[in-house]
């Protein structure tokens, strides 16, 4: 007889929190935007989450530190792109741009995910993926524009979504690095 699994690893449950979470943090950055740096901001975000985090993963960090430390520089890059620079570059767009166009706009991640993994390395994409991604790509096309597809030759864009959208592309470039994280995870086995 298998345990019921908790209510707190129910999909949809933590499909909804993470949206949640996400556009809490937009609208914190938009809190904060002019009164602190968005490079401060994310400092204290994730030395704050470090220290919580240490807690927890001590013994882990024990157990694999020569994986770690084989693999330094590796998984720096991967905290430097997935974390300090994406946040920082979405804390900066905050400074420019609304917490809601920042939100929508990363609903573009996947988008970048997508490309990604298809151009390095040739993931196989599916009917319903296509259709996602060109619904997706639409949506953060409007927003982008403020609802006006045919008006970009005179209209001049955002500097906060198009800092939005770097930070989307470095975002990407981590999640595309977490998969040949998984090829260091099973060497090291």
């Amino acid at each position: 007889m298998q345990p019921k699994p908790s209510t707190l690893s129910h999909p949809y449950l933590l499909l909804s929190l993470t949206a949640l979470l996400w556009g809490g943090n937009a609208i914190a950055g938009k809190i904060g935007a002019g009164h602190v740096s968005p490079f401060l901001l994310t400092w204290l975000r994730w030395i704050i989450a470090c220290f919580i985090l240490i807690v927890f993963s001590i013994n882990h960090l024990k157990h694999d530190f020569g994986t770690i430390k084989k693999h330094w520089l590796f998984l720096f890059l991967l905290g430097a792109f997935g974390f300090a620079i994406f946040n920082g570059l979405m804390y900066l767009a905050l400074n420019h741009t609304t917490a809601i166009n920042v939100a929508i706009e990363q609903a573009s991640m996947p988008l970048i995910v997508f490309i990604l993994n298809y151009l390095l390395f040739r993931t196989k994409v599916t009917t319903y993926q296509i259709i996602g991604f060109l619904i997706t790509l639409i949506g953060v096309a409007i927003t982008i524009t403020r609802g006006n597809l045919f008006g970009l030759d005179y209209q001049s864009l955002n500097l906060g979504d198009l800092l939005m959208i770097g930070a989307i592309i470095v975002y990407g470039i981590y999640s595309v690095l977490l998969k040949k994280s998984q090829t260091y995870t099973h060497l090291a086995s």
